[in-house]
């Protein structure tokens, strides 16, 4: 912390910062107004008060507010959908087989392993009962 003092005395003078407490050059160019929105975010988070401490909520929507503007949030939406449609067992196949409890997880090659292994729902801990899918997709 000491070594980066210069942040957090300057959030907003990029140019007053000294090593370690600047962007780091191997990950791209860091447009300035990033910069000093990330170091305000970062200052505000190591207020000594709790009560002085930017709110979580504040720092999400000033994350998101950055993301959008730079476009991130679409690259990394598309990531995520992609992602979070395959199966969480083997990430090979698409989630094919909704559960009872409405969680939809696995694939059919993957189920009987969840079923007989695990006997509940990975995501909710619900047991599984005498039918354990309520849905399989081909």
């Amino acid at each position: 912390k000491q070594r980066c003092r210069h942040m957090f005395k300057w959030p907003t003078q990029p140019s007053r910062w000294q090593q370690p407490g600047v962007p780091d050059a191997e990950a791209g160019s860091w447009d300035e107004a990033v910069v000093i929105s990330l170091a305000e975010i970062v200052t505000g988070l190591d207020e000594k008060w709790e009560e002085d401490r930017m709110p979580l909520s504040e720092v999400l929507q000033r994350l998101e507010a950055m993301a959008a503007a730079t476009g991130a949030d679409a690259l990394v939406a598309a990531t995520e959908t992609n992602e979070a449609r395959m199966c969480i067992v083997c990430e090979d196949a698409p989630r094919e087989v909704r559960f009872a409890c409405g969680h939809a997880l696995v694939c059919n090659g993957c189920l009987p392993a969840v079923v007989e292994q695990y006997k509940k729902c990975p995501t909710c801990d619900l047991t599984f009962g005498a039918q354990p899918v309520a849905e399989r997709g081909t």
